[in-house]
């Protein structure tokens, strides 16, 4: 919003140095945001009669993951090491865990990646869990 006095002769909002051409002369800025707008700077330049002024923002998007990254199946012989991975994209930023066999109380690790030898105690079923504050699982 702006309150210039007096009142401000020209307005220019902008998107990462880009300008909103429908917000041209217009003191208020309404955005229909998504992700994509998750951490670009935006800017009101406004003049008057006196002189200029700006005022930046750097906007932060709040959203649900994505799987970047999937986990896929993997089939391998007693002694071959196995690697999962996994990748999620969300803002605020997702914290990982693996977890074997649908049990959530066997959680064997955390993080994007997980390897281990296979063996018969580590054959089974591996889940990827990303969790992102503010959303449910």
């Amino acid at each position: 919003n702006i309150d210039a006095v007096p009142a401000a002769t020209e307005i220019i909002w902008t998107i990462n140095d880009e300008e909103v051409q429908d917000a041209r002369g217009s003191s208020k800025l309404v955005l229909n945001v998504n992700k994509y707008l998750n951490e670009k700077t935006l800017k009101c330049f406004a003049k008057n009669t006196i002189g200029d002024g700006f005022a930046l923002h750097i906007l932060d998007i709040k959203y649900s993951p994505v799987f970047l990254l999937a986990p896929r199946d993997i089939i391998g012989n007693i002694g071959d090491r196995i690697s999962l991975s996994c990748e999620v994209d969300s803002n605020p930023q997702p914290s990982y865990i693996w977890i074997k066999d649908n049990n959530i109380d066997e959680v064997v690790s955390d993080g994007t990646e997980l390897s281990f030898v296979l063996t018969s105690e580590t054959a089974g079923i591996y889940t990827c869990q990303a969790s992102v504050q503010g959303f449910t699982p």
